[in-house]
């Protein structure tokens, strides 16, 4: 069967979130704020509605630089609350789960699935899924959403991307490769500038130039993983998998760092104490997990995350330490933007029996 992978995106998020709890804010500009509490405009922007970017403001931008472009037209500054947008997110996923089954969330307002069952491997039954989906989450939650498609992760992040707000874009497997050959290698996900500028220095400005040339070619400018990486997405042949969670329950912790930096270890030190609280936790509640994920919550106010996968149930976070840092260190020297918030996330947990857990195997002395 061909495999058909989706990609939904929720519409400026945190903004359709508050025009939603509030309509009368749906016909003015919108700005959800991080205010650093220095001066009342110090702080910068999460992100806006579209009436707000149309006036240029952006993710990232200082708050004293958005009220100036907003200046006379009425705008409304409200500041962030990840716990009342956590709750609305996890809506929008739960209704992914029923309607479709296994889900990937790789953000707050952001996740994979694969379609490939619901559709019969069809691109053009996909499309139907889709408009289920999306009117499903409307109908639930108020909010819409841009769903792009694909025969791979890659191809169904451009897609929704393409396709926003509002939208949704099926590219089949037959047209993927030559649909995407016409972009410029930015449009690639995980392509920043630094990365762009360096392709480009070497003649390589648009997918299909960089589908062609031998990754091996690359190696020293951009490393060998990222090479392979960017050629298979470029030649539409990753077929990473979604990744799903075992439990809908997880664990974690995200604190403000002292100053932004792209050092993976002055992060590490400074989420020692948030390791050490995310260990309580899984002591108290007895649960031992499989995954974990790195958060970066970069300057731009743009979350990302990385995630580590065992094929083993681990009840202490301090022997994967490792782990966390190589995730953060791959994740520093892939982005131009500088930490702002990190964090960390366990999932796919579970009560397990205590022989059936590796710190069994590492940390026994006796065995009975």
């Amino acid at each position: 069967m061909r495999r058909v992978i989706g990609h939904l995106d929720v519409d400026y998020f945190y903004a359709q979130v508050e025009e939603l709890l509030n309509p009368s804010l749906r016909s003015k500009p919108v700005v959800v704020c991080v205010f650093s509490g220095r001066t009342e405009l110090s702080g910068v922007v999460s992100t806006s509605n579209y009436i707000a970017r149309q006036c240029g403001v952006k993710s990232g931008m200082p708050i004293s630089k958005a009220k100036k472009l907003l200046e006379g037209k009425d705008a409304k500054f409200i500041p962030l609350d990840i716990e009342k947008y956590s709750n609305m997110s996890e809506k929008v996923m739960n209704t992914i789960r029923q309607e479709i089954g296994s889900v990937e969330v790789v953000s707050i307002d952001e996740a994979y699935f694969d379609l490939t069952e619901a559709s019969g491997g069809e691109f053009s039954k996909s499309k139907e899924v889709a408009l289920k989906l999306k009117e499903k989450i409307r109908s639930t939650t108020g909010l819409t959403t841009t769903i792009g498609i694909g025969p791979t992760k890659t191809v169904a992040k451009m897609a929704s991307d393409m396709a926003k707000p509002d939208g949704l874009l099926v590219i089949d497997d037959l047209i993927a490769k030559e649909f995407i050959g016409k972009l410029p290698v930015e449009k690639l996900p995980g392509v920043g500038p630094k990365t762009r500028k360096i392709l480009n220095d070497l003649g390589i400005s648009s997918i299909s130039q960089l589908a062609s040339t031998d990754p091996t070619l690359l190696y020293k400018k951009i490393g060998k993983k990222v090479s392979i990486k960017l050629f298979r997405m470029a030649n539409v042949i990753d077929d990473e998998p979604i990744k799903t969670g075992l439990s809908s329950e997880q664990i974690s912790k995200i604190i403000t760092l002292k100053s932004n930096t792209n050092n993976e270890k002055q992060i590490m030190q400074e989420i020692e104490n948030s390791i050490k609280a995310i260990q309580e936790k899984l002591k108290i509640k007895d649960y031992s997990f499989k995954s974990l994920a790195i958060i970066a919550i970069t300057d731009d106010m743009k979350m990302h995350t990385r995630t580590k996968t065992y094929p083993f149930y681990i009840n202490d976070i301090t022997l994967v330490k490792n782990d966390i840092e190589r995730l953060f260190a791959e994740f520093c020297k892939s982005s131009d933007r500088l930490v702002r918030r990190a964090g960390l996330k366990l999932f796919d947990l579970g009560k397990i029996r205590r022989q059936e857990s590796i710190s069994y195997y590492l940390g026994a002395s006796d065995v009975s």
